[in-house]
């Protein structure tokens, strides 16, 4: 008679919540990488926020620099997400396994740490994506006035602003043309 084949986290001489010493020290690691991912959606979220206050207030360099910062951020993300890929691998035997899925994949309940963990990086990332979403929509119509400046300064008509926001509320007359001298 073969004994039933036990899960990760109910297999016997465990350290801590039924785990194998490694297993618990794996499971200590993804929850600081968990830590680590909220940390840099947060962060994400932040840049997120002054690139649209620097879009409001036509800050070109800001913009540049909160691009900028919004990169390095990304690849932060995407560097923790690879380890925590290969962490689960060695956890679960399949790197993709969704962490809302790890209790059925580890056969028992986390850890209350990893569990508060996972938690906090599902606010972060939702308050982050919520902000690119917000950003985008900003961006596109940043994008969309400065096309229209251009279409207006080239067209011979009086150009408006390309600014983001509140547009003006007194339209300014049409002028009756445009002169560009180079040699001025």
């Amino acid at each position: 008679m073969t004994a039933p084949k036990l899960s990760l986290l109910q297999q016997p001489g465990a350290a801590r919540a039924g785990a194998p010493a490694g297993d618990a020290a794996r499971l200590e690691t993804l929850r600081e990488l968990l830590v680590r991912e909220a940390e840099l959606a947060t962060e994400l979220r932040d840049e997120l926020l002054r690139q649209r206050t620097a879009v409001a207030a036509a800050d070109t360099a800001a913009v540049d620099r909160s691009s900028d910062a919004v990169s390095r951020v990304l690849l932060g993300l995407d560097e923790s997400r690879r380890r925590r890929g290969e962490l689960l691998e060695a956890l679960t035997g399949d790197a993709n396994v969704p962490l809302d899925r790890l209790e059925s994949q580890l056969g028992g309940a986390l850890p209350a740490s990893l569990e508060s963990a996972r938690r906090t990086l599902r606010r972060a990332a939702t308050d982050a994506a919520r902000e690119a979403t917000i950003n985008r929509g900003v961006l596109r119509r940043a994008v969309e006035a400065g096309e229209a400046f251009l279409q207006d300064l080239f067209s011979g008509g009086a150009p408006q602003a390309p600014t983001y926001g509140a547009t003006p509320t007194a339209p300014t007359p049409p002028a009756a043309g445009r002169i560009l001298d180079r040699t001025a």
